[in-house]
């Protein structure tokens, strides 16, 4: 048995980015760049009006009036300078001629033939071109996350296709001849399945998402059949994976071809937990409870997953135990179901949130954060520093899975 250390250290081992792929813009969102992208030409690429306006040769005299010589309109050139004593109505965005200065409307008084200024003509409302970025300088660098800003630099040097990381192709099998789909109503000695809309809920993202949720009993043969033609760069198995008769995901994954790289975590949650590779397959045989399942999923699965889409994992976090429920010490490592507030002055604080067992779905309620207690210690006590593994909230999840 191992601790949760190692079996990062395995998983950070076997876990290897996907293959890259051209996507179309809008697809990018949330994924990661599998290069880099540099500026292509300068932004601006010419010199721009920042404001509506006049522009008008800088450095000339200042007069009482000036004749409006023309307008430059957003997407046509930029015309010869003005003359001197003449000014351009200009709006945020027109292309301007070399040596010019502007003056914003709101400083201008004008009829249909002069305009007179209330204020000094500027050159530092003109966008320079270059000014935002030149070509060839580097924008966005292999395995950045793309986001809404990220988005608007590749469009803005016609990077309409970005190349990312492509989504891993995730099957869920869930194992057990008494397990039914949540929308069947069980006989007498059946469950309705949790773990399979739990787990689509918290892999769902433009990383990664569960293609298939699959259900077979207990039977090796059975659970073949049911995968048998099916692609997958992660296998996730739910139930089977402890030592009993019959626990039988072990020689499932052997039949499937994985090697076995751990087996059995010092944690609980998620003792059981199974860990296999097959070439840069990987697949895990989660124990069957719901908190298992949902322990699990954050600190291993997540971790998998993220190395697969070349993302370094969450990382743990320092906060203050608040009161809460009351907390027992246990010989394994513990990682329990919590809640994490911050106070007025951005001091985060975690209160922990009442937990029976590994199949107390209750306890899933409202959490989103999971208190690491290391194990063989008297859990510490309420304002004491602890760290703990922050979970993603529904809107990041959504970005960065």
């Amino acid at each position: 048995m191992i601790s949760v250390t190692e079996a990062w250290e395995h998983i950070d081992a076997c876990a290897q980015a996907l293959p890259a792929e051209n996507v179309a813009l809008d697809d990018a969102l949330g994924r990661t760049l599998a290069r880099s992208v540099c500026a292509y030409a300068d932004q601006p690429a010419f010199d721009r009006s920042a404001v509506d306006g006049f522009a008008l040769a800088a450095g000339q005299p200042e007069r009482e009036s000036y004749r409006l010589a023309g307008e430059i309109l957003p997407g046509q050139p930029a015309p010869p300078a003005p003359a001197h004593g003449e000014a351009l109505r200009v709006c945020t965005g027109s292309a301007l001629p070399a040596g010019v200065a502007v003056v914003m409307v709101e400083d201008a008084v004008t009829d249909q033939t002069t305009v007179r200024f209330t204020a000094t003509p500027d050159t530092s409302i003109v966008r320079r071109q270059g000014s935002s970025m030149r070509a060839g300088a580097a924008l966005l660098g292999k395995g950045t996350s793309v986001g809404p800003g990220e988005i608007a630099v590749l469009a803005s040097v016609g990077v309409h296709r970005p190349k990312v990381v492509r989504s891993a192709r995730i099957v869920h099998l869930v194992t057990g001849s008494e397990i039914v789909p949540c929308s069947e109503q069980p006989a007498p000695g059946q469950i309705r399945d949790t773990n399979g809309p739990l787990l689509r809920a918290l892999l769902a993202g433009p990383r990664c998402h569960i293609r298939q949720t699959l259900y077979a009993d207990e039977a090796v043969d059975n659970a073949l059949r049911v995968l048998d033609g099916i692609d997958f760069d992660l296998l996730l198995v739910s139930g089977g994976a402890s030592v009993g008769p019959h626990d039988n995901t072990p020689a499932l994954l052997q039949s499937l071809g994985f090697e076995t790289v751990f087996h059995r975590v010092n944690v609980k949650p998620g003792k059981p937990l199974l860990f296999a590779r097959s070439g840069n397959r990987l697949a895990f045989g989660i124990p069957g409870n719901p908190v298992s399942h949902f322990a699990c999923a954050h600190l291993f699965i997540r971790r998998a997953l993220a190395r697969m889409a070349g993302r370094p994992p969450a990382e743990l976090r320092a906060a203050a135990l608040a009161d809460g429920a009351p907390l027992r010490p246990d010989a394994r490592e513990c990682f329990w179901p919590a809640r994490v507030s911050t106070d007025e002055t951005g001091r985060a604080t975690t209160a922990p949130l009442p937990w029976l067992d590994s199949g107390d779905i209750a306890a899933l309620r409202g959490v989103d954060a999971l208190v690491r207690l290391p194990g063989n210690r008297e859990p510490p006590s309420t304002g004491a520093t602890i760290h703990f593994l922050p979970l993603p909230t529904p809107a990041e999840r959504a970005l960065i899975q």
